[in-house]
């Protein structure tokens, strides 16, 4: 039975399962998107070795099961939404499985199971359960991929403000999270759009080289544009008819 994953999340994610031959990937969707990408995911033979046999030259048993899709599916989405730092039920990329079986209720109200595998039985949804149930966990999981993207921007920014050298080891996905949601930051932008810094000569940290006064001190590092603004709000006081020469310029 093929499985679908789900995902409106703002990076591309990927999955290796070498011992089934399989690799998942899902791209990132496009900023504003509200249809999501889907991965369809079908069952796998996995091979593997069993124990030595009597009378096999020392060679192990060449072993085989099969795995569902569907199981295959809360796996890899297990690790694309619980593993990473920040993660948690309500703070995650927006992906999940998709629900399209149901379990069969027996008629004490206790789901079936089967006597062979101990797997609840499930039975196809109908079209108006798996409408319900997308709607569900669609708006679940887009709350939650806001919170992840939310938690990577302030991560990131405090990693940032913290020190600005470690601007090269800020992960793609907070960047990628800052550009989906529009969030901005000095450490989002290109080389190109940063402004030049310089060093403060008063505490020695790196400022901007428009800064008026450093940021870190808040000593005046530029005295001329300094002069510049409190002559602008000298000429603003006069026009409101406030006399500027018994008023203090404010340092």
């Amino acid at each position: 039975m093929i499985a679908h994953v789900a995902s409106l999340h703002f990076s591309t994610v990927t999955a290796a399962r070498e011992l089934y031959g399989g690799y998942y990937e899902i791209a990132a969707v496009a900023k504003g998107a509200t249809d999501p990408s889907i991965l369809e995911i079908t069952d796998k033979v996995q091979h593997w070795e069993g124990p030595y046999q009597l009378g096999s030259g020392g060679k192990r048993a060449r072993m085989r099961s099969l795995i569902f899709g569907e199981d295959i599916a809360r796996d890899i989405v297990a690790q694309w939404t619980q593993n990473g730092l920040g993660m948690s039920p309500d703070c995650h990329p927006a992906i999940w499985v998709v629900r399209e079986t149901m379990p069969e209720i027996g008629e004490n109200g206790i789901p079936l199971r089967d006597e062979a595998t101990e797997r609840v039985k499930m039975r196809v949804a109908t079209d108006e359960e798996k409408a319900v149930m997308w709607v569900e966990d669609k708006a679940q999981n887009v709350a939650a991929g806001r919170n992840y993207a939310d938690w990577l921007f302030l991560d990131a920014d405090a990693t940032y403000k913290r020190d600005p050298r470690l601007v090269q080891f800020i992960p793609k996905q907070a960047r990628d999270a800052a550009r989906f949601f529009g969030l901005d930051a000095t450490w989002t932008k290109t080389a190109a759009e940063l402004p030049k810094q310089v060093v403060c000569q008063y505490c020695k940290k790196m400022v901007d080289e428009t800064a008026i006064k450093c940021p870190h001190c808040s000593e005046v590092i530029n005295y001329a544009r300094y002069a510049e603004e409190e002559w602008k709000k000298q000429q603003a006081l006069k026009a409101r008819g406030v006399d500027v020469e018994r008023r203090p310029v404010r340092a």
